[in-house]
């Protein structure tokens, strides 16, 4: 449902108006399952019928925790669609369009929908087991993560070592001036205009920003040129 429904479709179509319907089927049926859970189960506590058995409270389990979410966030949907519903139909300059503009913010609440699809795992062992050791291996990955943030920081103190103030360029029209330009100064006496571009190595922090950059393959090639005119001519080449 959730990928069928488009926000660029007319909201007054039957394809919206059947989404809108099946939508509040789920919420009820959310709301019924859960409410049954901590009925039979407890909220925070259960009974020592139940203690034996090893069965904790509803609360105690981080995936009940996670359908209260969804369910919490939408009852607070569906109230927000009522209360809208019934502020649009009341006449201009009443309290209807003050309501629906307090109402906008509370909107984005909807976005937790997306938490959904989520409730499928708790129903599968064999997902959850996979999630279950997804999650305690997040200690591990992060070690991994500073590793490689030092290797970067590594390669950007190098970099400032070989770049640091190389990267910027004169802008000039004239031809002949620009051949006379070695440095920031003469740039500003001809006339010209000194251009320190964004990606560079001036210190490590501009460094590692600049190196991120190039790993995701987005605007390496500035930096290239930018480090091949930093240097003269070699042999004429």
């Amino acid at each position: 449902m959730l990928i069928v429904d488009n926000p660029y479709i007319d909201p007054e179509s039957e394809k919206i108006v059947f989404i809108g319907y099946l939508d509040n089927c789920f919420t009820v049926l959310f709301t019924i399952e859960a409410l049954i859970k901590i009925i039979a189960m407890g909220f925070f506590f259960n009974n020592s019928t139940l203690k034996e058995k090893k069965l904790d409270p509803y609360m105690r389990s981080p995936w009940n925790v996670l359908d209260i979410i969804v369910v919490a966030a939408s009852l607070m949907d569906f109230v927000v669609m009522v209360k809208s519903s019934t502020a649009t139909q009341e006449p201009e300059g009443g309290e209807g369009g003050a309501l629906t503009s307090n109402l906008k913010s509370v909107k984005a609440l909807r976005a937790l929908r997306a938490l959904r699809p989520l409730r499928m795992i708790s129903r599968n062992q064999g997902m959850k087991l996979i999630v279950n050791a997804l999650l305690a291996s997040l200690p591990s990955i992060m070690n991994v993560t500073i590793v490689c943030i030092l290797f970067i920081l590594i390669f950007a103190i190098v970099g400032v070592s070989f770049f640091k103030g190389a990267f910027g360029f004169c802008s000039l029209d004239d031809e002949e001036l620009i051949a006379k330009v070695t440095n920031q100064l003469n740039c500003v006496e001809y006339g010209g205009e000194w251009i320190n571009p964004i990606e560079n190595f001036d210190n490590a922090k501009r460094g590692v920003m600049t190196l991120i950059e190039m790993m995701t393959t987005e605007g390496w090639i500035d930096v290239m040129n930018a480090g091949v005119d930093s240097v003269p001519p070699v042999d004429g080449i």
